[in-house]
């Protein structure tokens, strides 16, 4: 499948373990990857290494606790491919049990995902300790094992 044709997905938090597997297992089924990841230097080398590895993965600076980041991310992906399938945002695991929603933080997560969901995305999974909400039988077709 062509990369214009592909579906495309985002994986926010994709620089830390489980996010880059998700990444390699979405790219494993023919997905072009955007690896969202707010280190650039970390970022850059996990979509490096799933590119030496055959996949159409590529890396996005993504700081999903920065207003601004979320924009330009949104920006440069309806730049690219105008389009967005999946979302899964695994960098929301990183926030603590029972913190508030109305934190700076909190505020731009909701504007990240807002943002990118502009792009018309039919799935958002969102991944906690190790578990994906609403489940990974909500990729038609597409079954992730998360470690």
């Amino acid at each position: 499948m062509s990369s214009d044709t592909a579906r495309v997905a985002v994986v926010a938090g994709a620089d830390e373990a489980t996010g880059r597997e998700i990444a390699r297992q979405l790219a494993g089924h023919g997905l072009v990857v955007y690896l969202g990841a707010p280190d650039t230097e970390r970022g850059r080398a996990a979509a490096s290494e799933l590119r030496a590895r055959g996949a159409d993965v590529r890396f996005l600076h993504l700081d999903v606790t920065d207003e601004a980041s979320a924009e330009f991310a949104a920006m440069r992906l309806d730049a690219e491919v105008g389009r967005l399938h999946v979302l899964v945002n695994h960098a929301g695991s990183a926030r603590p049990p029972g913190a508030p929603g109305g934190t700076r933080a909190g505020q731009a997560r909701r504007a990240y995902a807002d943002e990118l969901r502009g792009s018309a995305v039919s799935v958002t999974v969102t991944v906690t300790d190790g578990a994906c909400v609403p489940g990974t039988s909500a990729i038609p077709d597409i079954e992730l094992t998360i470690p």
